[in-house]
């Protein structure tokens, strides 16, 4: 048995196995980042395309209403 109070790190992560937990936390965190990130992307990406398919539905309707004579 080692009686010095030697600090031992695990090789992969460089901490003490203490600290391995927080890594998960830290990981779900990060997660919950991206995935509120593609929400807003999607969110933007649905307001510009439904702007422009309002107008192209209503350009449509101008069109054929000019094409019927009203």
């Amino acid at each position: 048995m080692n009686d010095s109070a030697e600090l031992i790190l695990d090789p992969e992560t460089e901490t003490t196995p203490e600290h391995r937990g927080g890594e998960r936390g830290q990981g779900m965190i990060e997660y919950a980042f991206i995935l509120v990130l593609i929400a807003i992307t999607l969110l933007i990406a649905l307001q510009v395309l439904g702007n422009q398919t309002s107008n192209l539905f209503s350009n449509i309707q101008n069109a054929v209403g000019t094409a019927q004579g009203h």
